[in-house]
């Protein structure tokens, strides 16, 4: 079939960038360092979208364009492994800011990546300066679940920024930054209470949150850490009558939230740290 000579000029411009577009790709990721945080993870998001709808436009386009048939061969034998360059590049899928928060001069970044082969969803915590360059993977910090992504939230507590993930706290980033496991929670009033206990490396500590029953809504670290080496049983209990909370391990009271929270054995503190 005979195309005007416009269409055909168009089109072998076409086959010829579509060549390029992967190899381009690649070649954006160097730039990383140099461009900010949001606006990079924007343009690379764009880029695999518009690579992938260009490579099922290759064969359509070759096969009209009025390039000379060494040139249409040429391009074929080039495309097999660009292909494969993109491919890989798309199983890399592009990061995704779920989350952030900006503290003093500080801007933290959460960040998804859909793992295409598992499948699953990782998440990664990036803090970057006040103009998201010189950013960083903050260490420590991992995150993983299914295709369906977590509702998340920061919470700023005086030099700590808490992580919660499906209004459960998973990590703190600060001087000391833990990841979290949920052990036990209660209601009192119109708020559940939940204790987390850090995870990986001794020594362990507790933490207690709060928000608003059935709800995600209102999440409150609240000013209690316990540490110790290891636990055999942890319990949270409720006195509704007192409209107190009580932390209690190994069968000892270490702490009482109420109207006047209160430690009762060492390594208790009442203050966030």
């Amino acid at each position: 079939m005979n195309f005007p000579k416009p269409i055909r000029r168009t089109a072998s411009c076409l086959a010829i960038a579509i060549v390029t577009l992967p190899i381009m790709l690649k070649v954006w990721q160097a730039f990383r360092s140099v461009i900010p945080l949001p606006i990079f993870f924007d343009i690379t998001e764009k880029m695999v979208f518009i690579t992938l709808i260009a490579q099922c436009l290759f064969l359509p386009a070759l096969l009209i364009s009025s390039l000379k048939i060494w040139i249409k061969i040429s391009l074929g034998v080039l495309f097999i492994p660009v292909c494969l360059l993109y491919l890989v590049l798309f199983l890399q899928s592009p990061e995704h800011i779920a989350n952030s928060v900006k503290v003093s001069k500080r801007n933290i970044y959460l960040v998804d990546f859909l793992e295409i082969p598992k499948p699953r969803t990782t998440y990664f915590l990036y803090e970057c300066n006040s103009q998201d360059l010189q950013c960083k993977k903050v260490d420590g910090f991992f995150l993983s679940g299914g295709l369906d992504l977590y509702d998340t939230e920061f919470v700023v507590d005086n030099d700590n920024i808490h992580l919660f993930a499906g209004g459960e706290l998973v990590f703190t980033y600060g001087r000391e930054s833990r990841n979290y496991d949920l052990l036990d929670w209660v209601v009192l009033g119109n708020y559940t209470y939940s204790l987390a206990i850090s995870k990986y490396t001794a020594p362990h500590t507790l933490a207690l949150y709060r928000s608003l029953s059935d709800t995600e809504i209102g999440l409150e670290v609240l000013p209690f850490k316990y540490t110790a080496d290891k636990f055999r049983d942890i319990e949270l209990k409720v006195d509704n009558q007192k409209g107190e909370i009580y932390v209690v391990v190994d069968d000892q009271l270490i702490y009482r939230h109420g109207s006047t929270p209160q430690c009762f054995v060492e390594n208790c503190f009442t203050s966030s740290e």
